[in-house]
């Protein structure tokens, strides 16, 4: 959910070898759409990401409130992985490995890294604010789309779980000073 320091910059890219992975990995079950495909692997690689990034978050932040939100996102995002591989099983798609990050993710997570102090929590206050908006747009449309039960299950729950967490997140960033 993180769209900071250029996630999401290579999401057409990421989603054409999301899509033609689906394939060579198998076919999904019927009624299965492209779009859910992409939406399950894009929303597990999400989770990881979220996970990745709290972690960290709870490493290099001195901040009580960021670490408590970043503990949210590590317990959030450990349950959705659940409902991912629940859904997954349902549509027959192989699912991406347990830490496995979108190119982007993994470029952000990099960058991240390498930052400490108020730097690090400016950087991921804001990442989080539009990675949370980004995401929802996404979830939304798979579960008005979806003909899938399962998937659009998952797609409203974690459209809900991250309008939460995109509230706190603006919350962070008006207690920290960051600008959206």
């Amino acid at each position: 959910m993180w769209t900071g320091i250029g996630r999401r910059a290579g999401a057409g890219l990421v989603a054409a070898m999301v899509l033609g992975a689906g394939v060579a990995m198998g076919q999904a079950a019927a009624g299965v759409s492209d779009q859910d495909t992409h939406f399950l692997k894009e929303i597990d690689q999400d989770s990881n990401y979220e996970i990745e990034t709290a972690k960290l978050a709870l490493k290099k932040s001195a901040s009580a409130d960021i670490k408590q939100y970043a503990t949210m996102l590590i317990h959030d995002h450990t349950q959705l992985k659940q409902q991912i591989k629940t859904a997954d099983g349902v549509a027959k798609v192989t699912p991406v490995s347990a830490t496995s990050m979108s190119l982007s993710d993994k470029a952000s997570f990099e960058k991240l890294k390498l930052m400490k102090g108020d730097s690090f929590d400016k950087a991921y206050i804001k990442g989080l604010v539009k990675g949370n908006e980004a995401i929802q747009k996404d979830e939304k449309s798979e579960a008005a789309d979806s003909s899938v039960p399962a998937v659009k299950k998952l797609a409203t729950h974690s459209a809900a779980m991250d309008t939460k967490h995109a509230d706190k997140a603006k919350q962070l960033a008006q207690a920290h000073g960051v600008q959206e």
